[in-house]
Parts: structure tokens; C-alpha cells; sequence
């Protein structure tokens, strides 16, 4: 199938990087908005297809600890299963 075309594993191992994407943008504005658990639902959707969110969920939290969100640290674990 790679002698035929040579793309298709490319297109094969990277074709879902659009829908994680997505749920990264989507979980950082509903942060942003303040909807602390849909934030954590929309990110953990897209850690189920893929890590990245994950990360960007990690980083979300590590800023709320450092800013003392506890209440808001409580409803992003909570969307977040």
C-alpha cells in the first residue's frame, strides 16, 4: 500500500489531529468563559481521541492550583473523567 501511495501512512497515523484540536479550543474558552466542568468534559472528549488535550487539561489545573482556584480546580475534575 506505500509502494501505491506513499501519503497513506501519513494520512493514516495523522488524521485525527483536527478533532483533538478542536476540543483543545473548545475546553480553553469554555475555561476562559468560566464554565469550569464543561471545560474539563470538552478536554477529557478529547483526550479520549487523543493525548494532547490532556496535557492542556494538566497545565489548566497547574495554573488553577497556582492561583488558588480550588472551587474552579473542583468543577474542571469533575468534567474532567
Amino acid at each position: 500500500m506505500v509502494a501505491i501511495w506513499p501519503m497513506s501512512t501519513y494520512y493514516w497515523l495523522y488524521r485525527f489531529d483536527l478533532v483533538p484540536a478542536a476540543f483543545i479550543l473548545v475546553g480553553l474558552l469554555l475555561a476562559r468563559r468560566g464554565r469550569w466542568g464543561w471545560s474539563g468534559l470538552g478536554l477529557s472528549i478529547g483526550t479520549a481521541v487523543k493525548w494532547t488535550p490532556g496535557l492542556s487539561f494538566l497545565v489548566l489545573a497547574a495554573w488553577m492550583v497556582a492561583g488558588r482556584r480550588w472551587t474552579e480546580l473542583q468543577r474542571a475534575l469533575a468534567g474532567f473523567p
